[in-house]
Parts: structure tokens; sequence; C-alpha cells
């Protein structure tokens, strides 16, 4: 009995880690277009990574092994089963032999290859920043240099931008400023004095006007027509020069820093609690060539992902799944925070100028300071000979009052408190 039971862990065994062409291979020969496949297994593939979890614990923790292994490869092949149908290709699952090694071995594959890129992102910044400022010696633009040709994010005419500056009560326009001092009249003080409340306090009154003290303070102060209530258009719009260095921009080259959404404006000015942001509302006025970082975004249009994926190795010198991952690793290190120092900005300047000199009329990429936040950075802040900006208008500005800045964080170290410690 021991010996049967032994034998049938053995083939079990065998079985889990044999398989070679269950998902990957098979995903790889098929002859749909990429975009077509990719919208199909997205979904699809996810219960793969559980379901090899669950055969990885089974071999190594669970004492009922047969019993289990057998459910884990039931469920296996129903999804398999799931995939074959999606891809209407050849079947290719015959057997379920190693797809828990499989899927280690193209991890380990992605890690790699992941590193590698890190790696040519580091040697470029100390490149830029130590030897060669203008000419880098390196083979990374080599496998971007192909991403350029393919890729075209097109931002629409009249789409919505929004930008944040953090503003002082001194630099509110003359009107606001003029009405909101006219609450600090006499009468007012002993009410004031009663709740404890100065000037700063006055803007959670503001807050809490009802909408028919509202209507009356606008007319009573002339503000009914008024569009901005923070910055005016020229200060919410990019500076003329930049005196420091950006994400984006070297020294002295000015861009037009934006979000996609108020909130993620409002949090790259890293506000305190309690001070004021002037958000701008900004209108494109045609239609905008962006290079975006989200890879499905940017390849979405591309006639690569009109071609199999079997051909895309041989039309840009990586499997789809490795130019995802260049893609995806190349977005996050172009967004990581730089913690305030400037010298972390060299690479992605650079990468910048190399995108505005492919014909792109800006970058979009994800928030460093906002979890799923994005932003969108403008190279052309030029005026026309009215004095507007020829790309965007600057519509309109509201004031904001930052109520509260929350931080999420994670305890690292030490793993657990000694009695000692708690002591």
């Amino acid at each position: 009995m021991k010996k049967n039971n032994r034998n049938s862990l053995l083939q079990i065994d065998e079985s889990v880690f044999t398989t070679q062409k269950i998902i990957k291979d098979a995903i790889e020969r098929a002859a749909l277009p990429t975009k077509e496949v990719m919208d199909n297994i997205k979904e699809a593939t996810k219960p793969l990574i559980n379901i090899s979890k669950i055969v990885s614990d089974s071999l190594v923790l669970n004492n009922n092994f047969t019993t289990n292994a057998a459910v884990v490869l039931g469920n296996l092949a129903s999804t398999a089963s799931q995939i074959y149908k999606t891809f209407n290709i050849i079947p290719f699952f015959e057997n379920f032999a190693d797809l828990s090694n499989r899927i280690y071995n193209y991890n380990e594959k992605q890690n790699n290859l992941k590193s590698k890129i890190i790696q040519k992102w580091n040697d470029l910044n100390d490149e830029l920043k130590n030897n060669n400022r203008y000419f880098p010696k390196t083979d990374f633009f080599d496998i971007f240099d192909e991403c350029t040709k393919e890729v075209s994010y097109k931002f629409r005419r009249s789409r919505i931008l929004y930008r944040a500056r953090i503003i002082s009560e001194e630099n509110l326009p003359k009107n606001v400023n003029d009405a909101i001092n006219s609450y600090i009249t006499t009468e007012n003080v002993s009410m004031l004095n009663s709740l404890n409340c100065n000037y700063f306090d006055m803007w959670e009154h503001v807050e809490g006007m009802s909408q028919e003290i509202w209507d009356e303070w606008l007319l009573e102060h002339d503000l009914k027509d008024v569009m901005f209530w923070g910055y005016n258009s020229e200060k919410s719009d990019a500076p003329s020069k930049s005196s420091k260095h950006g994400r984006i921009n070297p020294k002295g080259i000015s861009y037009l820093y934006t979000s996609l959404d108020i909130k993620t404006a409002i949090a790259e000015t890293q506000p305190l609690n309690m001070e004021l942001v002037s958000v701008a509302k900004i209108q494109t006025k045609k239609p905008l060539k962006l290079f975006s970082f989200d890879f499905y975004e940017a390849f979405n249009k591309s006639e690569l992902m009109k071609q199999p994926l079997n051909k895309f190795r041989s039309i840009t010198g990586m499997t789809f799944w490795e130019l995802q991952l260049f893609f995806d690793t190349l977005s996050n290190l172009f967004s990581r925070p730089s913690f305030g120092n400037e010298e972390n900005y060299y690479a992605t300047q650079y990468l910048s100028e190399y995108i505005k000199s492919k014909g792109f009329d800006g970058v979009k990429f994800k928030s460093s300071v906002k979890k799923g936040g994005s932003n969108v950075v403008l190279f052309d802040t030029s005026r026309d000979n009215n004095g507007d900006p020829i790309n965007y208008e600057i519509i309109e500005s509201h004031l904001h009052h930052v109520k509260n800045v929350t931080v999420t964080s994670n305890r690292l170290l030490p793993k657990t408190i000694s009695q000692k410690q708690q002591k």
C-alpha cells in the first residue's frame, strides 16, 4: 500500500513538474492579433497564479498530497479548458506536468530581465551625472527607440487638466482678499474671541456658509463673475523660465506640469495641514500627441498589437512579455520619488528630451505621491501674438483648504517586539 502511495506521489510529482507548453508557449503560438488575444485573456489567466501557488503548497506542506494534488489538477484542467476556448487554437493541455516549475522559471527570467533594465537605468543616470551630460554611452535607447516608433497616445482637444500651487492669503486676488477681510470687522471681533478663533479659522467659517449667505456675499462684493479665486491665469501657467530642476525639465527650461484630477494635483504640491492651494483648471486647445508610460494605453492603437504574438520577437527583438516588462519597469523608474534630490532627475530629464525630439507634445506618467493618480507634462508653453498659450487655455482657478494630510506606513523593523521591549 505504501509502495502504491509512493508511486502515486511520484507520478503526480512528475506530472506537476514536466509540462512545458501549457500557457505561455501556446499563447505565443496563437495566430490571433495581439490586442484581441490580450483583451480576451486578461481576466482568464488570473486564476493560474493562485492555482500554481496551491500546487506548490501541496507539494511542500500538505500531508494528504495525492487527494489535494488531484483536486488542484482538476481545477487547472478546467481553467486551461476555458483558456483553450478563448483562443480557439489546438489543445495545449495534454498533461499538466510542470506548471508550477514553468511559472517559477518564467518569474525568475522576468526578475532577471527587470534587474538588467534597472541597472541600465542607473548606469544611464550615473553616466549623465558624472561623464557625459549630452551624449551618454548607453544601449538603453536601442530598445526605447522601438517604443517611440510604435506608441501613440492621442490627447483629444478640450481635455481638462489641473495644476495646483500652494498660495498664501497675501497672494489671493485683491477683490477676493478684500471680501475675506470684510468678515473681520469690529462687530465680529467679540464673536471671534468667544469662539477662540483667529484669522486663519475664517476659512472654516467661509466653508460653512449657507447657499443663501454665499449668494448675498457674491453680490455684496461683486464676485459673481470671478473666475480666478486663487492664482490668476499668468501665475497658474508654467513659469517663463524654471529656476530649478524638475522631473521632466532641466533648470532654465519651463514645462507645464499638470494632473488628470484635482486630488492628484493637490497631492503633487505636498501641502501641510491647513495650507491654502490654488487649483487651476486647464483645457487643451487642440489634439496633442503624448508619450504615455502606461503600456496598454501607449500600444493600444499600435500596429504591433495587430500582429500575432509569435511575431513579436522578429519585429521588436523582444517577446510581448519582455516588452511589457521593459515598459512597466521603465514607468516605475520614471515615476519613482526623488526624495528632494535633484540628481535623481538626470535620467528622467534626458529621456523626456529624447521623447520631445521624437515629435511628442508631452508625457503622461504615474504620480509618485498619489496612488492611482496620473500626471501630464506639456513641453510647449509658447504663446501666440495675443500672449495666450497656443496649446491650452487656463480657464479658472479655485481655492482649496487642506484639511488633513494622511500617511500610510508599514512597520519594517523590528519584526517582532520582545518581552523586554514591551516592559
